[in-house]
């Protein structure tokens, strides 16, 4: 969870440095997005006794009044092992998840909004004629 919050801190402050940054906002964005995604998977875990993990078992404090107080234990070294690799196996799906839609997400946009101007331009580059301007108004093509 450490490493979450210093990336977030990270990608915080390049954000606020360059506000006009779409790399710095896409994992800003992410960070926050895996964060709120964890901090559910483990409100789930630790409150809701169905969720607990089978190798340890929900305990409540019955000398309090207050429903709040409760723990999760686990019964030998063993078994809370058991309980951290399901954790840091959930913690890596969810991660995984998050970054293949991230990742699809901006291969789509890219697919949808890259325009045939930006390879009009590299062509005319790497061209050996000389160079035709090219003005695009609205839908027609005007060589100026």
């Amino acid at each position: 969870m450490q490493l979450i919050v210093l990336v977030l801190f990270v990608a915080a402050l390049a954000a606020t440095s360059f506000p006009s940054s779409f790399p710095a906002a896409l994992v800003l964005s992410t960070a926050v997005v895996f964060q709120g995604c964890w901090f559910m998977n483990m409100g789930f875990m630790l409150w809701i006794p169905e969720f607990v993990p089978k190798v340890c078992k929900f305990q409540q404090n019955e000398s309090s009044s207050d429903s709040m107080r409760s723990a999760v234990a686990c019964a030998s070294l063993e078994a809370d092992l058991k309980a951290r690799a399901l954790a840091n196996m959930k913690f890596s799906w969810i991660l995984s998840g998050i970054l293949i839609l991230v990742g699809s997400l901006c291969l789509k946009l890219v697919g949808k909004y890259s325009s045939n101007v930006d390879l009009i331009k590299y062509e005319q580059l790497h061209s050996r004629v000389p160079d035709v301007p090219i003005a695009i108004d609205g839908f027609k093509e005007a060589h100026t």
